[in-house]
């Protein structure tokens, strides 16, 4: 009888402490995942206060782009700074913005701070800074990377090239035809890759092309031309005269093959490349639009290539230069500027190629910055409370 109590007394005893072990791991395993759960929050909530601040930042940029100031109350006084807070959703963002100088001639530094929830009472803050310039819009040619004028045309008689471009010229490389067996990109810039026909200075140096923000331009569209889904043929049949900005999401092909085309106070944006075919002439001038005193780029593009085919018909040189004649700024970001024969104004890419002939006359008053910025992002620091 004590023996069986005593086995009863230590089965007892074993369940008890067995129970204890459990519940102990129990309240471990919740521990350890109410702590997942917290990180997990923690990290998600970081994520989305810093998506809060940097949508800020692209409201910010937006504004700064149609008049380069902090007059965001749009009251015309204390230009130089300015302060917004906006809702998003549950949670708010507020904007600081101060220009280098009471002119806002030179810089601007937007400090925008996300708030999860609200600014007074937040329990999570990112802030990003970025500072922005204006667009270098003062060259008449641009190569991000490199500018290629090596296929453009001799003159029959002699060896001297049928180019002629007056204004500054920038590029980290140039491409001529000189007499070293190297090609690009392995040769080094010689003096003759630098006897680029024309006035103006010629600068081997890197440079940093504006960034263009084409949600200004999408939204300009909408009232102020039109909107086309996908990709966009124009040619001789399209009457492309004096329908302001014309927004492309997709490519769009110019289409020469059957007539000419004009392009009177248009222009074409398009996030997607811009090709233009066919020998007949295309002519375009520069939208303005005079309410707001903004000068439109003829063709610009962010990411797409923009690509002159074919070599325009004509007897003489100059009539195949007037056959793709651009009063304004071809323009494209991170893509490739091919050029086969032009009459321009300006001409910007991350690589510039041109080839034929060429005549390119710098004009400030027709190479506008609206819609175009520069700045770089970079988060500064983070907050908890």
């Amino acid at each position: 009888m004590v023996m069986k109590l005593q086995k009863k007394s230590i089965t007892l005893i074993i369940v008890i402490f067995l129970m204890l072990v459990f519940s102990v791991m129990g309240t471990t395993l919740l521990i350890m995942q109410s702590g997942d759960f917290e990180f997990n929050l923690r990290n998600f909530e970081l994520e989305k206060a810093l998506y809060i601040a940097e949508s800020g930042i692209e409201w910010a940029m937006r504004e700064v782009a149609d008049n380069f100031d902090c007059d965001f109350d749009g009251d015309g006084k204390d230009i130089y700074s300015g302060t917004v807070l906006h809702n998003l959703g549950n949670n708010q963002y507020r904007v600081d913005c101060a220009c280098s100088d009471n002119q806002c001639s030179s810089s601007i530094t937007l400090i925008s701070s996300g708030f999860m929830s609200q600014e007074s009472n937040y329990r999570t803050m990112r802030i990003v800074e970025v500072d922005i310039t204006k667009g270098a819009f003062t060259n008449v040619l641009t190569g991000g990377d490199l500018f290629d004028w090596h296929n453009t045309k001799v003159q029959p008689a002699g060896s001297n090239y049928d180019v002629d471009i007056d204004g500054n010229l920038q590029s980290p490389r140039f491409e001529g035809r000189d007499s070293d067996t190297q090609t690009y990109p392995d040769e080094e810039t010689s003096d003759d890759d630098l006897a680029i026909p024309g006035d103006g200075s010629r600068t081997i140096d890197s440079t940093s092309l504006p960034s263009i923000d084409m949600a200004y331009f999408e939204d300009y569209a909408v009232t102020g031309g039109k909107v086309y889904s996908g990709n966009k043929t124009f040619d001789k049949n399209d009457n492309l005269n004096n329908k302001g900005v014309y927004y492309v999401k997709g490519d769009v092909t110019i289409d020469l093959t059957s007539g000419n085309v004009n392009l009177n106070h248009t222009s074409i944006i398009a996030e997607g490349d811009i090709t233009i075919i066919g020998d007949n002439s295309l002519a375009a001038k520069a939208y303005v639009d005079m309410s707001k005193h903004e000068t439109f780029p003829n063709l610009a593009t962010k990411n797409g290539d923009i690509t002159f085919v074919h070599v325009p018909a004509g007897s003489t040189d100059k009539k195949k230069r007037d056959a793709r004649k651009f009063d304004g700024l071809i323009f494209s970001k991170n893509g490739d500027v091919d050029i086969n024969y032009i009459n321009g104004i300006a001409v910007m890419g991350k690589n510039i190629i041109l080839r034929g002939s060429i005549d390119l006359q710098y004009n400030d008053k027709y190479v506008d910055t609206a819609g175009f910025i520069q700045g770089t992002l970079s988060v500064i620091r983070w907050q908890e409370k």
